[in-house]
């Protein structure tokens, strides 16, 4: 299942040209960061006071160059109102600029205005549309090809750029009336499919034919079958049943009244029933849209009643449970086995608890610098970006297991070297700064390295890089300086002997300790007389 958007960059009376684009803009905008599937184009013409999409190619190409991660389709390109070979150049370069992200939706609209208005005979729609589909594809698929129909002929064309997607985007015919169905079954494309003229329950029969002709033909599998159903989200359930009303009849009757006045235009056929379903929709209830056409209520209302739904969207969102579920026993985990380490290693309960809560510090900065730098947007000129103002779900539980390993190195090799000057008779005192003096340029030069590496991730495109790069340099840098310089020696001099506390009731525990072997002095050679 896909979640998205299906847009028309409305434009209704009252509101300008450039307002209507900066607001659908905005709109795409959080698209993308709320972590939509696809944004569905619309393509509108001579509709003023309706929308300002005309050009959903242009759209797209902008909307590809302004988001990472969202799909972009057209839904629907109208194929016999295009010039096929820039119809194929122009798709083309939008597969490109989106890096693979465009699924290319096609159809032959309902409404015959916009024929008119491009004085292309509607009655010529059914077969505009089948050559600049073949077009197309032989096009996107061949480095050269020739092509005599109807209404185009071309001889010996190669065009470029061909697709980004191999052999070709994604291609998905609309289909309305009853004798589509089966015929782009026929032709092996998947389908869109709607409920704006009929109702859910007459589909069933209409995909049935779909599949069977697809089978008939040869095609592997059974086809896909995509249906587009309104959803409308709200608080409360009242709220989300009463508030799109206004909305969702205004366009019924409007779309009712527009079906009706096509049924005399030449092209229109008896089977589509253009008069009686535009009758019905000016007339339709709204308890009736809301049974027929959109998503009920049902789901958690109604005993019995599930939905299992997949794609990108939901993946993300049981991904992002199972983190928030599992991460406490990560973190439980990883701290439990340390604290047992480090008792065994150094006997001290005191430097076992120090070295685990230094260690968190260091985690904590990070996740500090993080929310300073990607969600409260400081810093977005410095990197060369736009916050999207959120951090990737995986990054926080993927940041604790490395800068935990790295800030346990590196206090396990201070304490180690301190321990041993205590072990052999130095005060405490003395120790540290013995054992800090002596591990500074190790860790200075291993900290310089780590935090140039890692300021390099800071600087790529792709921002779960950039997040990474940037909270690992910040933790690494601090925890170098202001945690195993200032802080590790302040606080073990402040415990002083109570360093080297190990309780009696965990003397049990194994101890990795091990004596310095004594090397025993050379004697001098004796002198041979020359």
């Amino acid at each position: 299942m896909e979640f998205g958007v299906f847009h028309e960059f409305q434009c209704p009376p009252g509101q300008s040209e450039a307002g209507a684009f900066a607001e659908s803009f905005a709109q795409i905008d959080a698209a993308e960061t709320w972590g939509l599937d696809v944004m569905w184009l619309a393509e509108l013409h001579v509709a003023p006071g309706q929308s300002v999409l005309a050009a959903p190619l242009t759209i797209a190409s902008a909307i590809a160059a302004r988001t990472k991660r969202i799909k972009i389709g057209t839904a629907v390109q109208v194929l016999p109102l295009c010039h096929p070979l820039q119809l194929v150049e122009e798709a083309a370069t939008v597969d490109h600029i989106s890096k693979g992200r465009l699924i290319f939706g096609v159809g032959r609209s309902g409404f015959p205005r916009p024929y008119e208005a491009y004085g292309v005979p509607y009655s010529e729609s059914r077969e505009r549309f089948a050559e600049t589909l073949d077009i197309l594809k032989q096009a996107w698929t061949q480095p050269r090809f020739t092509y005599e129909g109807r209404f185009h002929s071309f001889r010996d064309v190669c065009l470029v750029p061909k697709p980004y997607q191999q052999p070709h985007p994604e291609i998905r015919v609309a289909a309305t009336s009853p004798d589509t169905f089966p015929a782009i079954g026929a032709m092996g494309y998947p389908i869109f499919c709607a409920v704006r003229l009929g109702a859910l329950p007459e589909l069933g029969p209409q995909i049935r034919e779909y599949r069977e002709a697809w089978k008939a033909a040869g095609h592997p599998g059974e086809g896909q079958v995509y249906l587009r159903v309104p959803v409308y989200v709200a608080e409360t359930e009242r709220e989300a049943r009463d508030q799109p009303e206004e909305s969702i009849m205004s366009f019924y009757r409007w779309l009712g009244s527009q079906i009706a006045a096509s049924a005399s235009t030449a092209g229109a056929r008896a089977i589509e029933r253009r008069a009686e379903r535009g009758e019905v929709l000016r007339n339709i209830t709204y308890e009736d849209t809301l049974r027929d056409k959109v998503i009920p209520s049902t789901i958690g209302t109604v005993p019995g009643a599930h939905a299992y739904v997949t794609g990108e969207t939901a993946g993300s969102h049981d991904f992002g449970t199972q983190l928030a579920d599992r991460a406490p026993w990560v973190f439980l985990f990883v701290l439990g086995l340390a604290l047992v380490v480090l008792l065994s290693a150094f006997r001290s309960l005191t430097i076992a608890l120090t070295a685990i809560l230094m260690n968190l510090l260091s985690v904590g900065a990070a996740y500090g610098a993080m929310v300073l730098v990607f969600q409260h947007h400081w810093f977005d000129g410095i990197l060369g970006y736009t916050s999207t103002g959120t951090i990737a779900s995986w990054i926080p539980l993927f940041m604790f297991a490395i800068l935990f390993g790295l800030s346990m190195d590196y206090h396990v090799f201070i304490v180690s070297r301190i321990v041993e000057n205590r072990r052999r008779g130095l005060a405490t005192g003395n120790a540290i700064e013995h054992g800090i003096a002596s591990t500074a340029g190790v860790i200075t030069s291993a900290a310089v390295i780590m935090v140039a590496v890692f300021s390099i991730f800071g600087t790529l495109s792709q921002v779960s890089m950039k997040q990474i790069g940037i909270g690992l340099a910040v933790a690494v840098l601090l925890d170098a300086t202001v945690v195993r310089a200032v802080l590790l020696p302040a606080t073990m001099a402040l415990l002083g002997e109570r360093n080297w506390y190990l309780p009696r009731w965990l003397r049990w525990l194994p101890s990795s300790e091990h004596a310095e072997p004594v090397v025993a002095p050379r004697k001098s050679a004796a002198l041979e007389p020359v």
